[in-house]
């Protein structure tokens, strides 16, 4: 077991850790529930990245390189929804967490085909490095849009007149 798969499982277990603390908190909050959505899409990409890199033949790896994708497609939206609702712009931003849960719908309708990742092969020190179909520079997009929209909105609000009166969000 290298470094690569090593840092997988830590993500992962430090992920469910954290979800669970989350949403165990109080699981009728919407904030719990999101930040519990989310960390889980991390902890289902972590996973799947441990056993990726762990993975001795052509199939096996080309099944967990899958499977990490799909954590890694719900983990945009998801964060982008939480984001949303801890900024409460859940009314502003409803149409576009509305697009996002769609994309990422038709996305895991196409992880298992070739449109997504075709296959994988060596590079660089990696043994099964996953190939990107037609479709993973979409993904790709919708990703960095989703993650960089987030990180604007949180950044105008850390700097927003209504945090300066008032520092901590309640709900």
């Amino acid at each position: 077991m290298g470094f690569y798969s090593i840092t997988g499982i830590i993500n992962a277990v430090t992920s469910l850790i954290l979800g669970f603390f989350v949403f165990s908190q109080d699981r009728k909050k919407p904030l719990n529930r999101l930040f519990g959505v989310f960390t889980l899409s991390a902890v289902v990409w972590s996973i799947s990245y441990f056993f990726w890199q762990i993975a001795e033949d052509y199939n096996t790896a080309l099944l967990w390189s899958r499977m990490l994708i799909m954590g890694a497609v719900l983990i945009p939206v998801s964060y982008f929804n939480f984001i949303s609702v801890f900024l409460g712009r859940e009314e502003k931003d409803k149409n576009l967490i509305k697009i996002g849960h769609w994309l990422a719908i038709a996305f895991m309708l196409t992880i298992f085909t070739p449109y997504f990742v075709p296959s994988v092969g060596p590079k660089a020190s990696f043994a099964f490095w996953g190939n990107p179909g037609p479709a993973f520079p979409l993904f790709l997009l919708m990703f960095f849009g989703y993650a960089v929209y987030s990180w604007v909105l949180l950044y105008k609000a850390m700097y927003s007149e209504e945090l300066k009166k008032d520092p901590i969000r309640r709900e």
